[in-house]
């Protein structure tokens, strides 16, 4: 309500002029306007984050497990809530990234155990297995957290990506329809021309008709 739809998308439009857009123009005609593409490529990457999500989870909830059945809670582990045992209840809550705590204690037992605990030996006990699925953590996210983080940003402008592509249709359409050629385009035209050629024959040229020029900016 009170939202200006537009407006955003006329805001949007003019991307379509910017150099850095033309740039990835030849690559998004050639695949990405095709919608099936462009909603494989969506549930794709979709099943990838949702991949990586519910592996962490597991793992967590595996250490979680040999937590419980060994009769432990996180205050038994160095540091309670604010220490590396808390991790594994974070990615529960989507928090995937281990602080340092949680770093320091894979593969250093002597800081598992709380000082105030009096489960010391079961802490112990359950070290080697808990280790393992802390090491595994880690491991996942260290290697896939760059990925998925890609992943979620392209997620969230899909719906973006998808107007624009819809709006570079349209004004190709009115271009070829009003035989219209736009300042904008003239970069690329000149781009064409000199393609697989030696540019200085363009200097060549202009060299032999002209001694002096000027070039003033272009107005709105």
């Amino acid at each position: 309500r009170g939202w200006r739809i537009e407006k955003v998308i006329e805001k949007l439009g003019t991307q379509l002029f910017t150099e850095r857009y033309k740039l990835i123009l030849p690559q998004l005609e050639k695949g990405l306007a095709n919608k099936k593409l462009l909603t494989g490529l969506r549930n794709e990457l979709q099943a990838e984050k949702n991949k990586f999500e519910s592996e962490m989870s597991a793992l967590a909830r595996s250490a979680l497990d040999i937590m419980t059945a060994g009769g432990l809670q996180i205050g038994d582990f160095k540091y309670g809530a604010t220490g590396f045992a808390n991790y594994f209840r974070k990615i529960l809550d989507k928090e995937y990234e281990p602080g340092k705590r949680a770093r320091v204690a894979a593969d250093n037992p002597n800081d598992w155990a709380s000082p105030k605990t009096a489960n010391a030996a079961a802490v112990a006990a359950v070290y080697e297995r808990m280790n393992d699925v802390l090491k595994q953590c880690i491991a996942l996210y260290d290697e896939k957290i760059n990925a998925i983080n890609t992943y979620q940003l392209i997620l969230k402008n899909f719906s973006t990506l998808g107007i624009m592509l819809d709006l570079a249709v349209k004004l190709k359409e009115h271009k070829n329809e009003k035989s219209y050629f736009l300042l904008s385009d003239s970069g690329d035209l000149l781009s064409h021309i000199i393609d697989n050629s030696d540019a200085p024959f363009i200097y060549e040229k202009i060299g032999t008709a002209i001694s002096y020029y000027m070039i003033d900016e272009f107005q709105d």
